[in-house]
């Protein structure tokens, strides 16, 4: 065990892009509540790990509370040197666990109130959410002697990246990430070919997908009432 404490700051993104996916007020608090989800649930995970003894939170000040976190986090607290990889490892693995969690939610309840509005309905979409889940985020983890240098490592950590945005719908010209449209045919090579371009007939099908799907968030049967574009533009 080393003799002083050491200063460990832990950040995840992006963040930014994330963020800025938002067009709506909505969107903008959906997203901000994710990020303040999974630091909360990094930080219940940073506590309980056994491999820091004495363990502070120093950032965010008020640990408890889930709305608003930062995406940084600084903690201090005694780690052998040998150690800091093995924890590096468990906080990646937490968050991606815990981002996999969201998605497992998300996709259950959407595939459920699709197939309760029509038993047969078919989604051909399984890969891209296993590639979401693995691809969305990057976590990185620096350490010092003080809050200032751990904040310095963290930042020379993030410049040294080695990042690969997910193309999502084939196009080697163009990283597109989560500005791609999902929905449950995009896997389907049988009717839709995401290299190729979109024809009338699975362009309709998508924008019908979403109209549904607008219908569900806003508690409304599709058959009877059209949706007023409070979660998603039909």
């Amino acid at each position: 065990m080393t003799n002083k404490p050491k200063y460990i700051a832990i950040s995840f993104a992006p963040v930014q892009g994330f963020i800025e996916k938002s067009r709506k007020l909505r969107d903008l608090y959906g997203a901000s509540r994710i990020l303040s989800h999974l630091t909360y649930k990094l930080i219940e995970q940073i506590e309980q790990s056994h491999l820091i003894s004495e363990i502070e939170i120093i950032s965010p000040g008020i640990p408890t509370l889930q709305e608003g976190m930062p995406n940084r986090i600084v903690v201090r607290g005694y780690l052998d040197d040998r150690e800091i990889e093995k924890f590096e490892q468990e906080i990646r693995k937490f968050i991606l666990a815990t981002w996999r969690n969201i998605l497992k939610v998300c996709k259950a309840w959407i595939e459920h109130k699709f197939r309760a509005y029509e038993p047969d309905y078919r989604f051909y979409w399984d890969s891209q959410w296993k590639y979401w889940r693995q691809n969305t985020w990057e976590i990185f983890v620096g350490q010092g002697q003080n809050v200032e240098t751990a904040m310095d490592d963290l930042e020379t950590k993030k410049l040294a990246r080695d990042w690969t945005a997910l193309n999502w719908v084939g196009k080697s010209s163009s990283l597109t990430g989560t500005d791609a449209i999902i929905h449950p045919d995009i896997n389907n090579r049988r009717h839709y070919d995401p290299r190729n371009k979109i024809t009338p007939a699975q362009e309709e099908k998508v924008k019908k997908f979403y109209r549904c799907l607008s219908c569900f968030l806003e508690g409304k049967n599709p058959n009877q009432k059209k949706p007023e574009g409070k979660f998603l533009e039909s």
